[in-house]
């Protein structure tokens, strides 16, 4: 039995142990018993409340690839781990400056076989520069229904009762924050309309300063307890997750959402050329640089490439430099330490991992991966 359940055994003993000694109700009248009344009164609600079992939260994997087929492996996983809701990218939305117009890219390819036990839900990443680019009303209607229209093409292959959500992914500002509001606010009453929620996720400084970056009009928000860190900085140590960065934003205040939280369990590549950061190299890790000839570790988890050459699919010339940044047991245990802390007792919440790829089945352990959802 986990420490959790454990717990959880412990605490209703303790309650039903408190609330069986619970003094009986004096009934004789007077101001001093009358008094006596509201004290005992309150006491017992007070022990009522503290014995109400919190729900558990639910789990969920993030899935980020184009890609979607599961392995037996990762349908096992998911099975014996409990996860019940996969977060699925679809496409992207950005701006596409050679054709001068709004496109959707990288869009999902499905094989649905392996997803028959698990909700689905659409997520749609729409790039900040983006809603620069919608400059009327009915550019902003257009762009609500062709995304609609996007997901129910993808999602075809779905049993459409079983999307009973959407997500949207942006980094918004305060410059872009009045066109995206008015995105979120068309499409979510779209979708109320086909008995769906909206969902958006939330970045750490926007949950601790919702006065000032606004609150989206949707549903549930998403916390991300990553990208938390100078990415484009070279000094910077791990962008993706630190304890340092984040309890910086402690304590947080109640969001004026239900907050759901997804973890980090990933790693990248941090491509510098010249001093600029050029790119990401998704779901690379030391390991696959060690021992090769045309890398040179010149610091824990720096490189320099020796020969120009070709890597995941990317061009790298002599001379450029790559941090590797990897969320491992330890950082992904620490975030969900934090959220645990920090966020309220919630009726119903999601807790959800970032993201599900063949490396995080070598990388983390089953049992690892468990007492991280046990932690909620």
């Amino acid at each position: 039995m986990s420490s959790c359940r454990r717990g959880e055994k412990n605490k209703q003993r303790s309650c039903a142990k408190a609330l069986s000694t619970a003094p009986i109700s004096p009934t004789s009248t007077g101001k001093g018993n009358a008094r006596n009344n509201i004290i005992y009164y309150l006491v017992l609600l007070l022990l009522l409340v503290a014995c109400q079992p919190v729900a558990k939260p639910e789990r969920a994997f993030y899935h980020w690839q184009t890609r979607l087929a599961l392995s037996q492996a990762e349908q096992q996983r998911l099975h014996n781990l409990g996860v019940t809701r996969l977060y699925a990218k679809f496409f992207d939305i950005d701006w596409d400056e050679r054709r001068g117009q709004i496109v959707p890219l990288a869009s999902i390819q499905m094989d649905t076989a392996g997803l028959h036990d698990l909700e689905l839900v659409p997520v749609v990443f729409i790039t900040n520069r983006t809603w620069a680019h919608v400059e009327s009303e009915a550019q902003l209607q257009q762009l609500v229904q062709r995304t609609l229209d996007k997901i129910k093409n993808l999602g075809t292959p779905l049993d459409p009762r079983r999307i009973s959500e959407v997500q949207i992914d942006c980094d918004w500002n305060q410059s872009t924050r009045r066109v995206y509001f008015a995105f979120l606010e068309a499409l979510g009453q779209k979708l109320a309309s086909q008995g769906r929620k909206l969902s958006a996720t939330i970045r750490l400084h926007q949950c601790k300063y919702p006065q000032r970056t606004g609150v989206p009009p949707v549903a549930r928000g998403m916390l991300m307890l990553y990208n938390v860190g100078q990415l484009e900085d070279w000094a910077e140590d791990n962008s993706i997750f630190s304890q340092k960065a984040v309890a910086a934003y402690a304590p947080l205040p109640r969001f004026p959402l239900p907050l759901d939280v997804v973890l980090p369990a990933f790693s990248w590549g941090v491509l510098f050329r010249e001093g600029e950061m050029i790119r990401l190299l998704n779901d690379l890790r030391a390991e696959t640089l060690r021992g090769d000839a045309r890398f040179e570790e010149i610091a824990p988890r720096r490189f320099r490439v020796q020969k120009s050459t070709y890597l995941n699919g990317h061009y790298l010339y002599q001379g450029d430099l790559l941090r590797i940044e990897t969320c491992g047991g330890a950082e992904l245990a620490a975030a969900a330490q934090f959220a645990r802390r920090e966020l309220p007792r919630a009726e119903q919440r999601w807790v959800a991992i970032y993201h599900l790829h063949s490396g995080l089945m070598k990388a983390l352990s089953e049992d690892q991966l468990e007492e991280v959802f046990g932690v909620f």
